[in-house]
């Protein structure tokens, strides 16, 4: 099925905040530089009802993920080991959509997300950037039980069933200039020569949505998610780890 196109704010009505947990250090962001995206469950304000209609992107950007549609929103959830905020995508037809842009990653891009994938669908995205189904496309996803980056027609991804279904993760893409390397909890899986995402503004762009043919949309819990416009270097790649395993308890590196 095809992602949602629609883009706005969210819905009239009450709200229920997704809290965060308490202060420290482990939840001061260690790297800004090209950061242009920033989504943390812990700055929702919900529906309600529990749906998630915008997602505030806490980037200097601002790119907030946004849904119209009501029945296409998704819900805060808590999970059961530890209370943490989570935005709960279905499975079935959540998905928020982003604003135009994420045009230039001539220097590269570095992708992380917390993340408990909840629902074994085919090939769902945790982030799709493009102008079409396969075009311009820039897409971090799940393919055969594994994480899986697609750029263009040239697409990596790691061993079948590293992405285990409730298992609260890090996932991360680092593409440089001349190679591309998947990670699962600082721990990699795959990496591979990869030429940079074309440098155009991108209209289509969705978090848990797909313009693929014959792919779902996700299942998962999402905590957090970081997208910067340039390759962290091993030093900086390796703070931010740090910083999302501290923050969310999670994820041994």
């Amino acid at each position: 099925p095809s992602g949602g196109r629609a883009s706005g704010g969210a819905p009239a009505g009450g709200s229920v905040s997704g809290g965060a947990p308490s202060g420290g250090s482990a939840n001061v962001l260690p790297v800004k530089d090209g950061l242009t995206l920033w989504l943390d469950a812990a700055n929702v304000v919900a529906q309600t009802s529990g749906s998630v209609c915008k997602w505030p992107d806490q980037s200097s950007a601002k790119l907030d993920a946004t849904q119209m549609v009501g029945a296409w929103c998704p819900t805060l959830v808590h999970s059961e080991s530890d209370q943490r905020a989570l935005i709960g995508f279905d499975g079935n037809d959540d998905r928020l959509s982003l604003p135009e842009g994420f045009s230039d990653f001539s220097a590269g891009v570095s992708f992380f997300a917390v993340v408990e994938v909840t629902v074994d669908n085919k090939c769902p995205s945790f982030l799709q950037l493009s102008n079409g189904a396969e075009l311009d496309d820039l897409e971090v996803g799940r393919h055969q039980g594994s994480l899986q980056y697609e750029v263009s027609a040239s697409s990596l991804a790691g061993p079948d069933n590293a992405l285990e279904l409730n298992r609260r993760v890090v996932i991360e893409v680092v593409h440089s200039d001349s190679s591309v390397e998947l990670r699962l909890n600082g721990q990699i899986l795959a990496s591979s020569p990869f030429d940079l995402p074309a440098v155009v503004t991108r209209t289509q762009n969705f978090i848990g949505g797909t313009l693929y043919a014959d792919c779902a949309p996700l299942g998962a819990r999402v905590g957090e998610l970081l997208l910067f416009t340039r390759a962290l270097d091993s030093t900086e790649r390796a703070a931010v780890e740090k910083y999302l395993a501290a923050k969310w308890q999670c994820c041994t590196l």
